[in-house]
């Protein structure tokens, strides 16, 4: 029973990780090339997990977009801008 649900998790997360490839933008990857990773991510449990390490670049996602408000230069501009509060 445990080595058929290691063989369900291994098809699982193969199946997850070789999906995301497919979908992610070829610019968005920045170690190897999209073909390149969907032959590594075949390989049970090594190749997804390091797909989901390296391959998607998540260390730039932060840089993009704020992740609070207070980190937001733009929102904190305008709470200096406001004249509806009530005194």
């Amino acid at each position: 029973m445990l080595v058929v649900a290691v063989y369900l998790g291994a098809v699982a997360l193969t199946t997850w990780a070789l999906l995301d490839v497919a979908q992610t933008p070829p610019e968005s990857i920045h170690t190897l090339a999209k073909g390149t990773w969907a032959l590594l991510v075949v390989v049970p449990f090594v190749g997804p997990a390091a797909w989901f390490v390296l391959g998607t670049g998540s260390a730039d996602q932060g840089s993009q977009r704020p992740i609070g408000p207070d980190d937001d230069p733009e929102f904190l501009r305008q709470l200096g801008h406001r004249d509806d509060r009530p005194d």
